[in-house]
């Protein structure tokens, strides 16, 4: 029996072999250690087999279809380098290695697919490995050669798209594949591109992620390109035409194409969803958001904006707001829950480098205004300390940003101070007793009035600005305003704040007071201190009654206020402190004198005249105090005998002139016009007639300079002649002396008018602020025969002003007055003589041409006296109603009485009701 012949084994290159398995590996290192042996071994050395490079080629074809490890990534780098050394511009040419067109033939029968039960997984692998291996083909550049025919570089790209018509899942990478080769063309193959078009327009792809994505990035790279037209409206397709086109193409992966025949499918098959977005997005963002295209104007771009296209393409349903909006309102949630958590929070948001200061308004959201609400008053020093981080040390170097920074973190402070948690049990029902109002406004205090630049420890980077500090001191005293509006109580707030300041407890021990004062000054502030202790000591409880303790907080906020205009800087301030020691250095309020109570009243007038809304609630709490009313009463009494404070209501001013009354007579007889017309159309035709008048002069002024006739005056005449004589230098250049000269008096003349419509503004913007304080006064006074004297300034207010605001407001005064006078509420009089002569003028005031408003303001002055007479004695109505009649009289007999029927219907309205 003879023996079977063993088969000899062909010879194996082992060292090649461990080439491969080494490419195969997940390691990137020892992957391209591989590849670099397999060039220096077998390409670059002198001898140069070229069956083996050429068996070379065919393994690492191979080897681009294989699952196994990272095989498919290490063979691809490989071959691409492989080409690159053999087949680039300087490569080794070897003769009989493969040329490109048989590259691509071997690469597409070692990707192609044998056989008939494949399973799906192996036909995968192999077109995977086609793709790769025409990547790397085109990263190598070979194709690229000037020598090269442009016939291999269609020959690929109709296999790339074959592939991706083929098999929808690999449409994206091809497309991919496509798009990194725009960036290895060189710039001279426009032929390349145009080609590259061609076939993405033939196989319908370019309305798909991957055709828009090519487009950009063909557009970007290459200029001189024609691209297929009547496919993008301005051959852009990020044009804000193609909007919601875009859309559609990012979402649904394709547009809907009409076919050309029945073979065509309607619609581009896409792949399973995958949750790895398209690489076409990063391409359109990318465009968006270069610099260049944010800093121009859409006009000139024409493209989308990032807004819009989150709006339109990722966000459409706002889906992603509402996630964050549920995730805002957890975190509130939390915080209401758990309060620990809040101040934790609260630093994670405002401070950097991951939060920042301004987040509210950047998410246009109110997040950190919903958690500063929670903050519980027993984290008081938590939340100080974050502050005082955020107002030392904003985190930025400049000088604007940490400016605004400061600036909004002083904000939040006051929203603190402004909504400390009712629900918290450390809160107290006034904000007196609450550390955290106190921490908040010492804060803002050592911020604003001292220099803490020579800190050892805690020193402002960058240092606070002078800007700064008073937007500090207007939070302040805005913070103390709402305070005082809370509860008359708050008003030690302002107290401590002011020994705080004084005593320099809102810092360290080295830094200093802003505020320097000379020996004078030193000594007015010095007195002031004392006479402050005096009444800081009366206004404790238990050391005097309630009446004298209500006075002393009066004075002691007269004084805090004072005090602090003065740590601000105010000019007017130290005058107002020295009358302020004049008036209560003797303490007891009835060592004043007639005078310091005049002087007392200016102050209080000049404080309510301030734009400032802390220092009319110092005046209105100034006056409601029980037991400095009674002295305000004497006051009024003795410094204004002759009713000279209340008439100075409608005499306040030089610009503001008693004689307008004349003027509106023109308008009060219609009775169904308000005063509020009145006043603003008759005002408006002053205006207007005023206009004309100046312009008339003016135009006489340039008539006599140039030596001709108003032009008025040759419109009437129709006269259309002009002089033809020519002017020498001389007269040009006195002429332009005349010109000059009327023309700067022009100029002083709207100075004047903008100066005096200013003093207008401000004189009204007074005299409702006066108003404002005499509400306060009668709301606390009505029953004082004293406050009667108001009814005739206030009807000549009414009556002669030429501002709605001011009328308006003269009339709600009145009205409320009257509601106030009723029962025991009504004044009572020992003297009805008195009464009598007050009817009697206002009747005489009520015959006056007028409006409707002060009819009516007349009319319930009259029912008031007459209930303030009736209140004294019934039978004083016999004399009430002669002068009614007489007045009738007056009406039906005398032309100047102008007096409304209204006056006298309320009259018999009022009779009717007062019937026993």
């Amino acid at each position: 029996m003879s023996k079977k012949r063993r088969r000899e084994r062909p010879a194996v290159d082992v060292e090649l072999v461990e080439i491969f398995e080494d490419l195969a590996n997940v390691d990137k290192g020892i992957q391209l250690k591989a590849a670099q042996i397999l060039l220096v071994k077998f390409v670059s050395g002198d001898q140069t087999n070229v069956d083996q490079l050429n068996e070379i080629l065919r393994r690492l074809f191979k080897g681009l279809c294989s699952n196994r490890k990272a095989a498919r990534l290490g063979f691809s780098v490989a071959l691409t380098e492989f080409l690159v050394e053999l087949l680039g511009p300087k490569g080794k040419k070897v003769p009989g290695f493969k040329s490109i067109p048989e590259l691509i033939t071997i690469l597409l029968e070692q990707t192609r697919i044998s056989g008939n039960n494949v399973s799906g997984q192996e036909e995968r692998d192999h077109q995977f490995g086609r793709l790769f291996g025409l990547e790397a083909i085109i990263q190598s550049g070979i194709l690229f050669h000037s020598d090269t025919d442009i016939k291999s570089w269609n020959d690929i790209l109709d296999t790339v798209f074959e592939l991706a018509k083929q098999k929808p899942w690999l449409r994206e990478e091809c497309g991919f594949v496509l798009n990194n080769a725009i960036k290895v063309l060189p710039h001279a193959r426009l032929d390349y591109i145009e080609s590259l078009f061609e076939k993405l327009k033939h196989n319908k792809l370019l309305k798909t992620p991957e055709g828009v994505a090519i487009w950009i990035s063909a557009k970007s790279e290459f200029s001189g390109v024609h691209f297929p037209p009547d496919v993008w409206k301005h051959g852009n397709p990020l044009s804000k035409e193609e909007k919601s086109s875009l859309a559609r193409i990012l979402r649904e992966g394709g547009l809907i194409e009409e076919p050309h025949d029945a073979s065509e499918s309607k619609i581009l098959q896409k792949g399973n969803w995958i949750p790895k977005i398209n690489f076409a997005w990063d391409v359109i963002i990318a465009k968006l958001l270069q610099a260049g295209p944010a800093k121009e104007k859409p006009k000139e771009t024409g493209n989308i904006s990032f807004k819009a296209f989150w709006e339109e393409c990722i966000d459409t349903e706002r889906f992603l707001h509402q996630i964050a909006k549920k995730t805002e309102a957890s975190i509130v949630m939390r915080s209401t829950s758990d309060h620990e958590c809040t101040i934790p929070i609260l630093r994670g948001f405002l401070t950097k480098p991951l939060g920042t200061i301004n987040f509210d308004k950047i998410t246009k959201s109110k997040l950190i205004q919903a958690l500063l609400s929670h903050v519980q008053t027993s984290k008081a020093d938590q939340l100080l300390s974050l502050y005082e981080e955020l107002l030392l040390r904003p985190g930025s170097l400049n000088e604007k940003e940490a400016a605004f920074g400061r600036n909004v973190a002083a904000d939040q402070l006051v929203s603190v101070l402004r909504n400390v948690d009712k629900d918290d049990p450390g809160h107290v029902q006034s904000s007196a007793g609450n550390s955290l109002t106190r921490g908040i406004l010492g804060l803002l205090a050592r911020c604003a009035y001292f220099d803490l630049d020579h800190l050892e420890h805690d020193r402002p980077d960058p240092p606070i600005t002078s800007a700064s500090r008073e937007v500090f001191r207007t939070r302040i005293t805005s913070s103390l305003a709402y305070l005082l509006a809370q509860s008359a109580d708050n008003a030690y707030l302002a107290f401590d704040l002011v020994k705080m300041i004084h005593e320099g407890e809102v810092s360290y021990e080295p830094a200093k007071l802003l505020f320097s004062a000379d020996e004078t000054v030193s000594k007015v502030i010095l007195n002031a201190w004392r006479i402050f202790e005096y009444f800081s000591s009366k206004a404790q409880a238990g050391k005097s009654g309630p009446i004298e303790q209500d006075y002393s907080r009066s004075i002691l906020l007269l004084y805090s206020l004072t005090l602090i205009q003065i740590f601000n800087e105010d000019t007017e301030a130290l005058s107002i402190l020295e009358e302020l020691n004049g008036i209560f250095g003797g303490h007891k309020p009835e060592n004043s004198s007639v005078e310091g109570s005049a002087a007392l009243v200016e102050i209080l007038l000049s404080f309510i005249s301030k734009p400032s809304q802390l220092f009319r609630r110092l005046v209105h709490q100034v006056l409601e105090t029980r037991e400095s009313l009674s002295g305000q009463v004497e006051m009024f009494e003795q410094v204004n005998d002759d009713q000279d404070h209340a008439d100075s209501i409608s005499e306040a001013s030089d610009v503001e002139e008693v004689g307008m009354a004349e003027k509106e007579s023109a308008e009060g007889d219609s009775e169904d016009e308000d005063d509020d017309d009145t006043d603003v159309s008759v005002y408006s035709a002053e205006m207007i007639e005023g206009e004309d008048d100046e312009l008339a002069a003016f135009d006489a002024k340039i008539a006599q300079a140039l030596g001709t006739r108003p032009c008025n005056d040759i419109m009437k005449e129709g006269d259309s002649t002009s002089s033809d004589e020519d002017m020498n230098d001389e007269q040009m250049e006195a002429l332009d002396e005349q010109l000059a000269k009327v023309f700067r008096e022009r100029k002083k003349l709207t100075s004047k008018k903008t100066e005096e419509k200013e003093a207008k503004e401000t004189v009204v913007n007074f005299k409702s602020k006066v108003l404002d304080l005499l509400e306060t006064y009668v709301k606390q006074q009505h029953t004082s025969i004293l406050a009667l004297s108001l009814l005739l300034p206030i009807l000549t207010l009414i009556r002669t002003t030429t501002s709605p605001q001011i009328s308006g407001k003269a009339c709600n005064l009145l009205r409320g007055y009257s509601k106030l006078c009723k029962g025991d509420g009504v004044p009572k009089i020992k003297d009805a003589e008195t009464m009598y002569e007050l009817l009697e003028q206002i009747h005489i005031e009520a015959g006056k041409e007028a409006s409707n408003a002060h009819t009516s303001a007349c009319s319930q002055a009259s029912l008031l006296v007459i209930k303030v007479l009736v209140n004294y004695d019934r039978e004083s109505l016999r004399r009430v109603i002669k002068i009614y009649g007489s007045t009738r009289e007056k009406f039906l007999f005398d032309p100047d009485c102008k007096v409304k029927t209204a006056f006298f219907t309320e009259w018999s309205n009022w009779c009717t009701s007062a019937r026993p």
